[in-house]
């Protein structure tokens, strides 16, 4: 699962061009850390084009109907339907940000390659910690690993 992979990249520098396929060597831009994460655990995706996209574009396409706005929301709220939801990993799209949560029963975080410290980089933290999830104003929220979404992972199905 993508969430075991993580700790791989914890550390990799951010940068808004940042393009590397190696953890921690490089650096790397948010869109590239979810594509490549999904891709290395064996996802076929446009891993290039979907990364430099907007997030909900591949939310949609990966959560399919398992998604959720949020508009002007505070993050307790945000925090609240993900935890009603239930574990998992989800993807979340915010103003120009993207990024996985990983939901474990009532602990919540955001995996994402941090353009707030740009030398710590890729991080997991709370979700409500000083983060781009807890300041954004709009928020997409796409629960992953759907049956249909896994059954495309194990065809070998691309995912356009």
């Amino acid at each position: 699962m993508a969430v075991e992979l993580f700790p791989y990249w914890y550390g990799t520098k951010w940068d808004f061009n940042g393009i590397t396929r190696t953890p921690k060597k490089g650096k790397i831009a948010c869109g590239y850390f979810i594509t490549n994460t999904l891709t290395d655990v064996g996802f076929h995706i446009p891993r290039i084009k979907w990364a430099q996209s907007a997030s909900e574009v591949f939310i949609k396409k990966l959560a399919k109907n398992q998604i959720k706005r949020f508009t002007n929301k505070p993050i307790a709220t945000v925090k609240k339907h993900l935890i009603n939801a239930g574990s998992g990993l989800y993807l979340v799209g915010l103003d120009s940000h993207t990024g996985f949560i990983y939901v474990n029963k009532d602990k919540v975080r955001f995996v994402h390659a941090d353009y707030y410290e740009p030398e710590k980089g890729v991080v997991s933290e709370k979700i409500d910690s000083y983060s781009p999830i807890a300041h954004s104003k709009y928020r997409i929220i796409g629960k992953l690993m759907s049956d249909e979404m896994m059954a495309s992972w194990i065809q070998k199905k691309k995912i356009r």
